[in-house]
């Protein structure tokens, strides 16, 4: 049974990595097949066709998806909604200070009278609100509320469980296509949102009277009790799961110690509130005067993390957990035996069922690779060393799963889980649940319970703080191949094998993959370039046999949110590049500038020049030129006192290596165009469009003079500042040069040699997904 649930599960899951769906004639031809072979291979065929259910189940709710995704014709215009904020907004103070939520859609309008049917199952939207730049819509102009009667009201700032009315402009869930680095979109859908956007205008209606409503009553009534604890934020996060109140610092420590999961109200907090439930009801049921069924503890087990769950706002991991206690309780009640691989088989099952995407999030693999290794420790271990061992497996079992989600594995984790998770298990979380079941009777009766509990997280803060300081140095980072990856799940499979096996030791032996020094990826007298997605600006990697060069690092769009660590940095460790011998800033605009700084501070760069005048910077002048493994580079502007500042004070990089040419020219404008054409190459390899492919760059004496091959276009997917413009791209195409975005194609690699261009890459070709080929 286990195994055909396993078939089932494996074949829901694999449909949400697809580049297509597959089709349903594909689908139950194949079972049509498989069902000869029953007599012959029972067995086989049973799996196989367990398999082909989960496929077809996952390709039917993948169709389902499209229809609910916003459509591409749809981005960009104004479109009027209606509904409730349902989750705690994050506050930043990016211009001038903005709110982000999640905001599920009770009614839809595009215009006067268009009706868009098709939205109606998008309903799920996570938005952006800056009050100070947001004009407020009059009352009267707002949809029809569909509470009946409800008064509209004057509500300023969002909160969870309000209603407002939005003007907004959205988009498909997307993200910037670069390898090693976070994808947004991914997270989007498995998170369950149909569009992401900004608020142009806005009504405040009030309150929504549901469960929803309920919970934000709730919620903003223990966020009120808590406000003057120090560790207000972490008790609001494990009684809520609200973890906006949580700083950047705090997180920082939570992840150098291992212990961000504590901060998620999943199996752990799910498990304890269903065990205080159940032993709640056996207590009961032993009072023999009272005569209570028997069926009492595990209803109350279910119970108490049903409530739980609600109070934490179902979210994924909440659901995941809710539904393995779910499965353990209901066994129970139904008196039937379920084994332990059975019921997390079960679970695994009913997870994919409710949600097919769930295996886009990392939480997804972690918590039930945690679960399994923690199954097969209890079948083998039951002594008081159990939690030891526990720790131990758990750091080495999800090692692999750290580096492959987050590239880096805290080796903090082990001793310092040892401590939290007995801490959390036995007296902070059931603390803070006695807290909360006491502040529905009164506030005054929870107070003294917050506080002991604020008191011990006090003491545990402060240990993370001491540890912090050492963190970094216990902090492995690495990015690792498949052969890397596979040989770290074989070290980890073989060190958990019982202790009678003989000769484990030898599964050091798998480790070498990870000390072997990488081989150089260019051969001598190539260079490769990599041209980044980040949106609208630029930034690239240029890379020799023995040298790397990074040419701009990209916008910094927030003060929490730049493209150096969002791309630059990821990149670099998934290309095994620790240090640069050049940084070049092409000039100073934020797009092209961003964040230099963050990527100083993190990695070793020899030389640092810059169009502009920049801290740590070198002038760059024309004139400067070097060679790299036979590559020669040259810098061809500005000149000295030529005045230039500004986009025409870019600095303008030809790299050449024989016929091999690449020109990165910056933001320079038609003015510095002119005054280069003389002394530029002809028939360039590539070019990395001026200005991002704007009306003021791309003149045609340049395009004519260098005729480029290739051209890339760096810049944001629907800018409003629309580039590349359509005259430019159509001047580049009448001299015969192909053309690539990084705004559809995601990260652009180009292999250049004596011979020119050898090959080119487009990253989102290379790994795309069903759900996120529309618009591309």
């Amino acid at each position: 049974m286990a195994s055909r649930m396993i078939a089932l599960a494996l074949g829901i899951a694999c449909v949400a990595w697809l580049p297509m769906l597959p089709s349903p004639f594909a689908v139950i031809g194949s079972a049509m097949i498989m069902l000869p072979l029953r007599r012959r291979f029972p067995r086989i065929s049973a799996l196989s066709l367990c398999f082909l259910i989960g496929i077809g189940y996952g390709a039917l709710q993948g169709y389902w998806l499209q229809q609910r995704l916003l459509s591409p014709q749809l981005e960009g215009l104004d479109i009027d909604v209606e509904g409730r904020i349902v989750s705690s907004p994050d506050f930043s103070p990016h211009r001038g200070g903005t709110y982000r939520f999640d905001f599920k859609v009770d009614a839809w309008l595009v215009g006067e009278d268009a009706q868009l049917p098709g939205l109606i199952g998008a309903n799920k939207l996570r938005l952006s609100y800056t009050p100070t730049q947001t004009p407020v819509r009059p009352p009267e102009q707002a949809l029809q509320s569909s509470l009946q009667g409800a008064e509209l009201q004057s509500l300023p700032l969002p909160a969870y469980g309000q209603r407002w009315a939005f003007t907004v402009r959205l988009k498909r869930p997307r993200s910037f296509a670069n390898p090693g680095a976070f994808d947004y979109a991914a997270w989007l859908v498995g998170q369950g949102f149909h569009a992401t956007g900004y608020v142009r205008q806005a009504s405040a209606i009030g309150r929504a009277r549901d469960l929803s409503g309920l919970r934000a009553g709730f919620v903003g009534q223990i966020g009120e009790s808590l406000s003057h604890y120090s560790q207000s934020g972490v008790l609001l996060a494990l009684a809520a799961g609200e973890r906006s109140g949580l700083n950047d610092q705090q997180w920082e420590l939570f992840r150098v110690s291992g212990t961000s999961h504590l901060m998620a109200i999943s199996g752990l907090h799910i498990g304890i509130a269903a065990g205080i439930g159940w032993l709640l009801g056996r207590v009961l049921t032993s009072l023999q005067a009272l005569h209570i069924p028997l069926v009492l503890p595990p209803v109350l087990a279910l119970s108490f993390a049903a409530l739980y769950a609600w109070l934490a706002g179902f979210s994924i991991p909440t659901q995941r957990a809710f539904i393995m206690v779910c499965v353990v309780v209901i066994a129970v009640l139904l008196s039937r035996h379920i084994g332990r691989w059975q019921g997390w088989c079960c679970a695994m099952l009913l997870v994919l069922l409710f949600n097919p995407m769930a295996t886009l999030q990392a939480g997804f693999c972690l918590s039930f690779a945690a679960v399994a290794i923690l199954l097969a420790v209890i079948e083998r271990e039951q002594r008081w060393r159990s939690l030891l061992r526990a720790q131990w497996v758990l750091l080495l079992g999800l090692a692999p799963f750290g580096l492959m989600f987050f590239q880096q594995v805290s080796l903090l984790a082990f001793p310092v889980n040892l401590l939290a998770v007995p801490l959390f298990s036995l007296l902070i979380v059931p603390l803070v649940l006695l807290a909360l079941a006491l502040e529905a009777l009164s506030g005054e009766l929870a107070a003294p319970i917050w506080t002991l509990a604020n008191a011990l997280l006090e003491g545990f803060m402060s240990l993370l703080q001491w540890l912090g300081r050492y963190g970094d140095a216990f902090l492995f980072q690495h990015y690792p191949g498949l052969v890397e990856l596979l040989a770290l799940v074989l070290f980890a499979l073989i060190m958990l094998l019982p202790k009678a096996f003989p000769a484990r030791y030898l599964a050091i032996v798998c480790l070498l993959p990870l000390l072997t020094k990488a081989d150089y990826p260019v051969p001598k007298g190539e260079f490769l370039v990599r041209v980044l997605d980040v949106g609208q600006g630029l930034s690239l990697i240029v890379q020799t046999r023995h040298h790397t060069l990074v040419y701009d690092v990209g916008p910094r769009y927030s003060e929490s949110f730049n493209m150096v660590e969002a791309a630059l940095l990821p990149v670099l460790r998934q290309s095994k590049i620790k240090a640069l011998d050049r940084l070049i800033i092409s000039h100073g605009d934020s797009d092209h500038a961003g964040a230099y700084r963050r990527l100083l501070d993190e990695i070793p760069v020899a030389d640092f020049i810059a169009g502009a005048d920049l801290t740590g910077g070198k002038p760059c002048l024309a004139g400067q030129k070097w060679h790299w493994d036979d590559v020669e580079f040259a810098i061809l502007s500005p000149h000295a006192g030529a005045g230039s500042s500004g986009n025409n004070g870019s600095c303008v990089l030809l790299i050449q290596s024989g016929e091999g040419r690449a020109l990165l020219p910056g933001d320079i404008e038609s003015q510095v165009e002119r005054a280069l054409v003389e002394t530029l190459p002809e028939n360039i390899s590539l070019l990395l469009a001026p200005h991002h492919g704007s009306k003021t760059s791309s003149s045609r004496a340049f395009v004519s003079k260098l005729q480029p091959e290739l051209v890339v276009f760096s810049a944001g997917y629907k800018h409003h500042y629309g580039h590349p413009a359509p005259e430019v791209m159509n001047r580049y195409r009448d001299y015969g040069a192909s053309l690539a975005e990084t705004s559809r194609s995601g990260m652009v690699t180009v292999r250049l040699g004596p011979e020119g261009i050898k090959n080119v890459e487009h990253f989102r070709e290379q790994y795309r997904f069903y759900w996120n080929t529309a618009g591309e």
